[in-house]
């Protein structure tokens, strides 16, 4: 027989499977899932029907959900086998089951076992890979979740900052031309005139603070310009108000009002007016917030409190037409009570947290803006060093012909010296120089310095470049190295000092191992399959037992030359994109019988 069954974490934080996927698969429990048999391709019935059990995949659920696993709810399998491979496997009269003799009991118990032991070892509670991998996978749930929401708070604030910055910049040539004016009409000659003259400058400073913007997100990307307009305008419009104060101080000093402590309390009291304004503006907004939150919250709670009993009403039914038993419907009611619970830990626990961070005046947002900030500095950091590394192993890989340029330009300077007129030495220092400017012309899209800008880069680009790069060695070797028409044809957006080097990794490594394996018609290949690009050679392959390690740091099988940090790097920087690189080991995939890599680019395009 052939077996085949598959199931899905319920639990969003344990699977790696997006909550879209796992509610998408949950529907397609409705109608496909069970445990079927297939015989010569033909379903036979009843197996893997609700009603049917024949596997006892329930019954035992019914005494250790946690241990024993599998749900026949929420199994997808099928079990295939052929009339003349299991002849004794008879059907009943009314072709509804196999008739229960030896053959149908050794195909049962072989099942069974196949489901316990699959549950223990693997699956379920008493797992200690399952414990291991749950654990990893909670905390990368997390770690996203944190992630998902700090992204969510960058693109809120960016549009908030985006918005305030544009109201600004529409509202300053008006403010500025109203304060100008308020600011030309007054004269400072007597007390009074003092008092008038400090209203109308703590209205343009009021007026300033009202177009004062919240922290600029980082980087500014296309605001950049817009801000240093903005700050421009702020800068001259503070020089205006600041000369104008200074101006309201020195007649305070010439006019040296009689009642000094009357000058002061009015202004005090206009202050005092202008702040109260302000808090009494954002209180309102803050009462608006709560009075919108407490009924959400309680609409949130009447719902939840709900949820039980939506879930677990079906039991009740089902109990009533004896369709499952009581232990199983009571495992089931104590399963979905704790996965509820921690849901509602999750959404109100998290919710009293950020309350009570607010009560001790911790600014969360300081914080969420300043942990996002520093692991995208980071992040570019890292992405920067790697390219250096990148640039460093491509330096390397052109060693060889940086040392033939330099000793025949050597060469032919040393005859210039003692013979200015030879032109044979002449020619060689012209050829020399040719190639050192080629080898310069190669590393220039590889270069970190400046601002990088990603870019449409295509599989025609790509391709070109690495046959250029690695042209005297495919020569050397006699390598046919080429590229299928869907490889030349797509495009991705991206940086080429991020892509370029994980070509030229790859090719490297297939040329030196296609070179030392002494391989017959050796060929390297880029194509497409499905929705990777696959970088392919006919050499000798990846044994199994490396594939494991073979994107760890410092792990090499080369006997000479090998630091084990190319395929660490090519991963790094895919990775620092949003791609993925991978070891094809299914023979259907590869495209050359050798080392076959496959690269998902994200965003690609293979429609072009």
């Amino acid at each position: 027989m052939d077996i085949y069954i598959a199931t899905f974490e319920q639990e969003p934080k344990n699977s790696t499977h997006t909550p879209r996927d796992i509610e998408r698969m949950k529907e397609l429990t409705e109608n496909h899932a069970g445990l079927m048999i297939y015989r010569d391709s033909l379903r036979v019935l009843p197996y893997g029907r609700e009603d049917n059990d024949f596997f006892e995949i329930e019954k035992r659920r019914s005494m250790n959900a946690g241990r024993e696993y599998w749900n026949a709810r929420r199994i997808f399998g099928r079990i295939s086998i052929t009339r003349t491979g299991n002849p004794n496997l008879k059907d009943k009269a009314g072709r509804e089951g196999f008739i229960v003799n030896k053959a149908a009991k050794t195909l049962k118990a072989l099942v069974v076992n196949i489901l316990k032991s699959t549950a223990y070892d693997y699956f379920g509670s008493n797992s200690d890979d399952r414990k291991l991998e749950t654990a990893i996978t909670e905390e990368n749930y997390r770690a996203h979740r944190a992630k998902e929401h700090q992204e969510k708070l960058k693109r809120k604030l960016r549009s908030t900052f985006r918005k305030s910055l544009r109201a600004s910049l529409t509202s300053i040539p008006t403010v500025s031309e109203r304060i100008r004016r308020d600011i030309e009409s007054i004269r400072i000659e007597t007390v009074d005139d003092i008092s008038a003259a400090q209203e109308v400058l703590e209205n343009a400073q009021t007026q300033i603070a009202e177009l004062r913007l919240p922290g600029a997100p980082s980087p500014l990307g296309p605001l950049e310009e817009e801000y240093r307009r903005y700050r421009g305008s702020m800068n001259e419009l503070g020089q205006i108000v600041g000369g104008f104060s200074e101006k309201v101080s020195a007649a305070v000093e010439r006019i040296a009002p009689p009642l000094p402590q009357e000058v002061l309390l009015k202004q005090i009291q206009r202050n005092e007016a202008q702040l109260a304004s302000r808090v009494t503006r954002w209180s309102r907004e803050i009462r608006t917030l709560q009075d919108e939150e407490r009924e959400r919250i309680n609409s949130l709670t009447g719902e939840r409190n709900k949820l039980l009993r939506l879930e677990t009403a079906p039991l009740l039914e089902q109990l009533a037409k004896q369709e499952v038993s009581l232990s199983a419907a009571s495992k089931a009611v104590s399963d979905a009570k704790g996965r509820i619970d921690a849901d509602n830990e999750l959404l109100f626990r998290n919710y009293i947290f950020a309350l009570e961070n607010l009560r001790e005046s911790i600014d969360l947002q300081a914080v969420a803006i300043l942990g996002g900030e520093e692991s995208a500095e980071l992040r570019t950091q890292v992405d920067r060093l790697n390219g250096l590394a990148q640039l460093g192993i491509t330096v390397e890989f052109l060693d060889h012909e940086f040392r033939g340029f330099d000793s025949t330009m050597s060469y032919a300077l040393q005859h210039l010296a003692t013979d200015p007129s030879d032109k044979a030495a002449l020619n060689r220092v012209t050829t020399a120089y040719a190639g050192l400017k080629q080898i310069i012309d190669f590393l220039g899209p590889l270069r970190m310095a400046g601002r990088i800008e990603p870019r449409n880069i295509s599989g025609r680009y790509i391709f070109d470049y690495v046959a250029d790069f690695f042209s005297r060695a495919i020569q050397e070797n006699e390598i046919a190295f080429d590229a299928s028409e869907a490889f030349l044809k797509f495009t991705v957006l991206e940086l080429p000092s991020r892509l370029l080097p994980v070509f030229i990794n790859l090719v490297n490594n297939s040329i030196y191992w296609l070179v030392n394996a002494r391989v017959d018609e050796p060929r390297v290949q880029f194509d497409v399959r499905g929705d990777s690009i696959v970088v392919a050679d006919n050499g000798p392959g990846i044994d199994s037992i490396d594939v494991k390690r073979l994107f760890t740091l410092f792990f090499t099988r080369k006997i000479d030359g090998g630091r084990g940090v190319g395929l660490y790097l090519c991963q790094a920087n895919l990775a620092a994109g949003g791609h993925q690189i991978s070891y094809v080991q299914n023979q259907d995939d590869r495209v050359l019988p050798g080392a076959n890599f496959a690269i998902k680019f994200r965003g690609a395009n293979f429609n072009v």
